[in-house]
């Protein structure tokens, strides 16, 4: 309803709509869109741009949790891709406590082993400042990386990774995970 509204050119009539589905679904954002789009693929790509473009014109948050996707703190693709690949991160889950090790090869691919077993993953997304995994055993899951804020963090090269993780499983259990570099 929201993205006929926005292509009709009534953006009141969006803006409310939008209004209803968040208050249905609080952490309703542009990255369970594209998480949703890896899951469920529209034949042409294109169409499923436009329809997130439309949703973000009615003031659909990009990334859920109350992060905000314009701080000067965010990684865009680039960095993501020099941080990361060809990499160890060693990572804790900071709602559970789960410790993970995340062997990322120069390719993107990743091999995943910690508290909760092991899992591999392939990328299938790398832009707009979000990289998407398709992992082996609990399908897709879209991030968005955050420098840490805290100077302590931040001098010892952590790093937050906003991601969806609500029935994502184990493995994204959490929204955010603390990142190490090695």
């Amino acid at each position: 309803m929201v993205t006929s509204y926005v292509r009709l050119g009534r953006m009141e009539d969006a803006r409310g709509a939008l209004k209803q589905a968040l208050e249905a679904e609080p952490q309703w954002s542009q990255l369970n869109e594209r998480n949703n789009h890896l899951e469920r693929p529209y034949k042409d790509s294109a169409v499923f741009e436009r329809q997130l473009e439309d949703l973000a014109a009615a003031g659909l948050p990009e990334l859920p949790f109350g992060y905000d996707g314009e701080l000067v703190d965010r990684l865009n693709s680039e960095e993501i891709k020099a941080m990361t690949f060809g990499h160890a991160l060693r990572a804790k889950d900071m709602r559970s406590g789960s410790s993970f090790t995340d062997v990322i090869a120069s390719n993107g691919t990743i091999q995943s082993s910690g508290d909760f077993g092991q899992d591999t993953a392939t990328i299938q997304y790398l832009g707009n400042s979000l990289i998407c995994y398709r992992w082996k055993d609990t399908g897709p899951n879209c991030a968005a990386v955050f420098r840490s804020r805290n100077e302590t963090s931040k001098a010892a090269g952590e790093f937050t990774w906003s991601t969806l993780g609500a029935n994502i499983g184990i493995r994204w259990k959490s929204s955010r995970l603390d990142v190490s570099l090695e």
